[in-house]
C-alpha cells in the first residue's frame, strides 16, 4: 500500500494558525505550487486506488483540517465541531460506551462491520433561510490521535471488486442490488428510506449504499453479498491520515482492547442544491429531520455547503428492456424490466365435465395466491393488487377473482402478466377473452387442463408410453369413451385378480382435488359400499340435481409405502440462489414427502393444510435410487404430455 510522503510539505503546515474568529492565522512556509502538486498526488492515488495514506509528524488538528479543505468542502456530521471535524470519544471513558450504544453500525463490543459512511444519508438539511441537499460523503478522512490498543485495525473492502464478483457469480443478485427500493431502512419507527445498493452516478461511476450489520441492518441478500468481500488490511497507526473514497470503498473496524481515539472528516464532491427555506421550517423539528443522527446539526456550517452530491437513481429510462448500462469498469449491465403481475384466484365454479363438477376449494386458492404476490413483491417484482396497500393478514387484498370483471380490473390497473393460480377449463374467461399482445399468462392452457385433469385419461396416456401406474378399472353405471366400465354388482374377486387388483385398494373420482371422495378399502364389500355412496350422492348445480362425484369412478390397487410429491418444471434458464441455471429438459424441484395419513389416504387439503403433513426429503434420503427413479418417471411423463400441449 503506497504512502504519500509529506515531510517535504508538512513543514508548511505548522501550528501557527490564526483566523478572524480567534485571532489566529495559517502561516504557509512554501510555494502554493508545491502544496498544489502534493494535493494532486493524493487525488491521483485516490482516483487509481480509492484510498491514500499520509504520514504526519504529529496529531495537530490543523494538519488534518488543512488537507481536508484542500481536498474538498467539509461536510458536517452530527458530532462534528464548528469546523466539521469529528473528534471521537476516548474509548477509556464511560462516554464512549454511551456513544457506542447509539452509534449505527456497531455489532460487536467495539467493532464496526463493513459499511459506507453516511449510508442512508439522503435529504434536505433545514438552515435559517435555505434547505440544503445532503448525501453520503465522497471522501472520508480518518486519523488516530491516541492509539494504545491491540486490534482495532481499519479494514478496507473494495466495493468495485465486490460488484465484479457478484456479476460473475450471482448475476441476478447484481440486478437486485442495482434497483431502487433494494434497501429499505427505517429509523425512529416513522421513516423509511429506499436505495439501490449500487447507485449509478452522473459521471458513470458507482456509489455504494452498503451496511452489513446483523443487529441493525441485515437484508436477505447481504449474507450472499458479504461472501464476495475482497479485503485490504491497514493498521492505521497513530497520527497517520487515511483517505478513503467513501462511494466505492467499504470500511470497517476490528475489535480492540485498550484505548483508541480517532478524528474523522467527511468531504462533499460536487455542486450543491440549495433551496430557499421560504416557510422558515424550524430546524430542530424532528419531523423535518428524519435522517438524524447523520444529519448535520451545526447550522454555523450551513454557508459552507457548496458541494453536495446529487447522484441519480436507476429508473425505467436507464434499464429499459434490451438497453445496456456501461460504467467506468467497462462491465455491461443488462436489466430486464419485470412487467407488473396480477394473481388470479378461483371465484368461478367449474362446469360439469364427465358428469362431475370439480369441488371448489374454500377461498379459491386466495391464500396461496396472496403468498405468491407477497413473495414477488419481496423480490422487487412489481405486482398489481385490488387495494393500494394490501394487508399481510387479508388474502383478498392481494388477488383478483378469475372472472371477466376481475381479469379486466387487473389489466386496467396496469397488470401485464396474469398468474392463473386457479382451476382452468375450456370455457374459462382466459380461454376466450381478447387480450392485447403485451398481456402474458403464467399457467397452463385452459383447454389442456380440461383434458389432463381427468385422472383416467392421463394415467392411460403415460401407461401406454411405458411408465408404471397402478392397475385400475372403471366402475359405474355407463361406458366411458369406449372403455369398459364394470357395474358394481358384476365385480368379483376373480375379475379384480385378472386386472391385477388385490385388496386393499383405492376408490376415487375421475376428477377432483384434495383427496375428496378418495378412500382406501380393505374388502370387496367395503369397496362396493363406498362406491355406491359416491355414485348415489347428488348435489344441486345450476338448479338441477347432478352427481356430486360423477357417474364413473376409478378403482385401483393400493400402493404400500411412503407417498411423495414431485413438482416438474419445463426446460429453460432459471435463477436459482442468484445463479443462472440452464435445463435442456424437464426437471424436478426437491421432492416432498407426505405423512399423517388417515387410513392410508392423505386428509382432504381443505381441512388439513398441506404444510401440516408435508416436508422436504432430507439430503440423505435424496440419495435413495428409488426417489430418483420416481422423479425421473415424473419428468418423463411431462415430456410425454408436451407434444400434446403443443398440438392443442
Amino acid at each position: 500500500m503506497a504512502e504519500v510522503e509529506t515531510n517535504k510539505v508538512l513543514c508548511v503546515l505548522k501550528t501557527y494558525m490564526k483566523s478572524l474568529m480567534n485571532n489566529r492565522f495559517l502561516l504557509i512556509c512554501c510555494t502554493p505550487d508545491q502544496f498544489y502538486h502534493f494535493i494532486q498526488d493524493i487525488n491521483n492515488e485516490i482516483e487509481s486506488k480509492c484510498f491514500s495514506v499520509i504520514k504526519t509528524q504529529d496529531s495537530d488538528i490543523i494538519t488534518l483540517k488543512t488537507i481536508s479543505q484542500a481536498l474538498g468542502i467539509i461536510q458536517s456530521h452530527i458530532r462534528s465541531d464548528y469546523d466539521g471535524i469529528v473528534s471521537e470519544l476516548d474509548s477509556k471513558y464511560s462516554s464512549w460506551k454511551n456513544c457506542k450504544e447509539k452509534y449505527q453500525g456497531i455489532s460487536k463490543e467495539v467493532a464496526i462491520s463493513p459499511h459506507t459512511d453516511g449510508t442512508f444519508l439522503e435529504g434536505m438539511f433545514p438552515a435559517k433561510t435555505t434547505m440544503v441537499k445532503i448525501s453520503p460523503p465522497k471522501l472520508l478522512l480518518i486519523q488516530p490521535i491516541e492509539y494504545d490498543a491491540d486490534g482495532g485495525e481499519i479494514i478496507l473492502v473494495d466495493g468495485k471488486k465486490v460488484l465484479e464478483s457478484i456479476l460473475a457469480k450471482r448475476p441476478k443478485l447484481a440486478k437486485i442490488l442495482m434497483k431502487p427500493l433494494c434497501v429499505a431502512f427505517c429509523r425512529d419507527d416513522h421513516m423509511s428510506m429506499n436505495y439501490p445498493v449500487y447507485e449509478h452516478m452522473q459521471d458513470d461511476s458507482i456509489r455504494i449504499h452498503f451496511r452489513y450489520d446483523q443487529t441493525t441492518f441485515a437484508p436477505y441478500w447481504s449474507y450472499e453479498a458479504v461472501k464476495f468481500l475482497h479485503n485490504n488490511y491497514h493498521m492505521n497507526p497513530k497520527c497517520q491520515i487515511l483517505i478513503v473514497d467513501n462511494h466505492r470503498m467499504l470500511h470497517d473496524c476490528g475489535e480492540f482492547a485498550g484505548n483508541r481515539k480517532l478524528r474523522r472528516v467527511w468531504l462533499y464532491d460536487d455542486d450543491p442544491i440549495i433551496l430557499k427555506n421560504v416557510h422558515d421550517i424550524y430546524r430542530n423539528n424532528r419531523a423535518t429531520m428524519p435522517y438524524a443522527p447523520y444529519i448535520p446539526l451545526n447550522i454555523n456550517n450551513a454557508s459552507k455547503y457548496k458541494k453536495i452530491n446529487t447522484g441519480i437513481r436507476l429508473d425505467k429510462s436507464l434499464y429499459n428492456k434490451g438497453k445496456n448500462l456501461s460504467f467506468k469498469s467497462y462491465h455491461k449491465f443488462e436489466f430486464k424490466e419485470f412487467s407488473p403481475v396480477a394473481i388470479l384466484y378461483q371465484a368461478l365454479q367449474p362446469p360439469i365435465i364427465d358428469g362431475i363438477r370439480k369441488p371448489l376449494k374454500p377461498g379459491g386458492y386466495s391464500d396461496s395466491g396472496a403468498d405468491i404476490a407477497y413473495s414477488l413483491r419481496s423480490d422487487n417484482i412489481p405486482i398489481v393488487t385490488p387495494v393500494d396497500n394490501p394487508s399481510p393478514i387479508s388474502d383478498l387484498d392481494w388477488v383478483f377473482p378469475d372472472t371477466e370483471e376481475g381479469i379486466s380490473t387487473a389489466i386496467s390497473k396496469g397488470a401485464k402478466t396474469l398468474w392463473a393460480n386457479t382451476i382452468l377449463f375450456d370455457t374459462h374467461p382466459l380461454n376466450h377473452m381478447s387480450f392485447r399482445e403485451d398481456i402474458k399468462l403464467v399457467g397452463h392452457l385452459p383447454s389442456n387442463v380440461h383434458k389432463y385433469d381427468n385422472k383416467w385419461f392421463t394415467n392411460e396416456l403415460i401407461k401406454n408410453n411405458g411408465i408404471l401406474v397402478p392397475h385400475a378399472i372403471l366402475i359405474g353405471s355407463s361406458t366411458y369413451n369406449g372403455t369398459d366400465t364394470y357395474r358394481l354388482n358384476d365385480i368379483t374377486l376373480d375379475i379384480l385378480n385378472q386386472k391385477g387388483i388385490r385388496f386393499p385398494a383405492v376408490v376415487k373420482p375421475m376428477r377432483g382435488r384434495g383427496s375428496q371422495g378418495v378412500k382406501k378399502v380393505d374388502t370387496i364389500e367395503q369397496m362396493k359400499e363406498h362406491a355406491e355412496k359416491l355414485l348415489s350422492t347428488r348435489t344441486v348445480i345450476d338448479g338441477q340435481y347432478c352427481f356430486a362425484y360423477g357417474d364413473t369412478l376409478i378403482l385401483e390397487e393400493y400402493l404400500e409405502g411412503e407417498e411423495i410429491t414431485a413438482t416438474i418444471m419445463p426446460p429453460g434458464t432459471y435463477d436459482i440462489n442468484f445463479k443462472n441455471v440452464a435445463f435442456n429438459k424437464y426437471w424436478h424441484l426437491p421432492l416432498v414427502k407426505r405423512f399423517n395419513h388417515n387410513n392410508g389416504i392423505a386428509p382432504y387439503s381443505g381441512v388439513v393444510a398441506v404444510i401440516e403433513n408435508s416436508s422436504l426429503i432430507s439430503n440423505e434420503e435424496a440419495q435413495n435410487p428409488i426417489y430418483n427413479q420416481v422423479a425421473q418417471d415424473c419428468e418423463k411423463a411431462a415430456q410425454i404430455m408436451r407434444p400434446l400441449h403443443q398440438s392443442v
